[in-house]
């Protein structure tokens, strides 16, 4: 009987814990969220699964192996409403921090690339590697590594390889000149007509559309001055002519990443709460509805 409770509270609190530890596996294998946040949410969510389940073993034993009472599975029950709801109460918990993680990131590398502590160290080495990528000699070249002046520096330079090759990108808080970003009107033109037009409410909004579009195309509009230096659309770390921007791509990357599997595991969570909670007020409907009965048994 041990070894069965076992063996079916393992399965169950596994397949609750599938997904959240599925979303951390995915976490920990993409280098932009990585880069930014470190290791230390998806590791906790893996952490935190494994460590309800050993607990939930080491309970089940320590409840057999004393002898207790149990009453009909009475006891089983209210151990596995404990887990769920402490993991619910988990998974809840750490949701919270990768939303903040995935709002507050995105608009660092958006709309204040290199003007934060976040972006700026790699907004100063990416600026230099452009202007090394930009001289005479270097521009004819496959790469900036076969550059005069060119020096690694980690982790800067394994992120920026890793954002051109699997982006397809180029740039980070640089704007690059290209066809597309061409024919894009000027938004400050544009806005300031909004502006006239339909008030200071509106050109926020209308604004914050404007700069998406233009980090599509290749453009920054809200980086620093030391920052807005026209480029060229060649990759650093190859031959490649890439027009996207790797900051907007990045930005866009871990906003919906990450925000999306926060979310997730919020709603995961609170799942766990509700049944949990729901499945305790049947037992007590249940428990109260036999005690009534009993007492009118004992009374006939």
């Amino acid at each position: 009987m041990k070894h069965l409770f076992i063996a079916a509270g393992i399965i169950v609190l596994t397949v609750i814990c599938l997904v959240p530890v599925w979303n951390a596996g995915v976490l920990l294998g993409d280098h932009n969220y990585i880069f930014w946040q470190g290791v230390t949410i998806p590791i906790g969510i893996m952490l935190c699964s494994l460590g309800i389940i050993v607990l939930y073993v080491l309970l089940v034993n320590w409840l057999f192996n004393h002898e207790m009472e149990l009453d009909g599975d009475n006891t089983i029950l209210t151990l596995a409403h404990t887990l769920c709801t402490l993991l619910g109460v988990a998974f809840m918990l750490f949701s919270l921090p990768l939303v903040r993680q995935s709002l507050i990131t995105h608009d660092n590398l958006a709309y204040r690339c290199g003007a934060n502590d976040q972006t700026h160290g790699l907004a100063e080495y990416a600026h230099l590697l452009s202007s090394i990528r930009q001289m005479p000699d270097c521009a004819s070249k496959s790469s900036v590594i076969e550059c005069a002046g060119y020096f690694p520096y980690e982790p800067y330079t394994e992120f920026l390889q890793r954002l051109e090759r699997n982006m397809k990108c180029t740039g980070f808080c640089v704007p690059i000149r290209s066809s597309a970003a061409l024919s894009v009107s000027p938004p400050v033109n544009v806005t300031s007509q909004l502006q006239l037009r339909n008030g200071v409410r509106t050109h926020r909004r209308v604004e914050r559309q404007l700069v998406n579009v233009n980090m599509a195309v290749g453009l920054h509009t809200h980086a620093k001055k030391s920052y807005s230096d026209e480029g060229n659309s060649t990759a650093l770390f190859s031959s490649d002519q890439n027009e996207a921007f790797c900051a907007g791509i990045a930005a866009l990357d871990f906003k919906n990443l990450v925000g999306s599997i926060g979310r997730q595991t919020f709603f995961h969570g609170m799942s766990l709460l509700v049944i949990s909670i729901t499945m305790s007020f049947q037992r007590l409907v249940s428990a109260c509805t036999s005690k009534a009965h009993l007492v009118q048994y004992q009374a006939q």
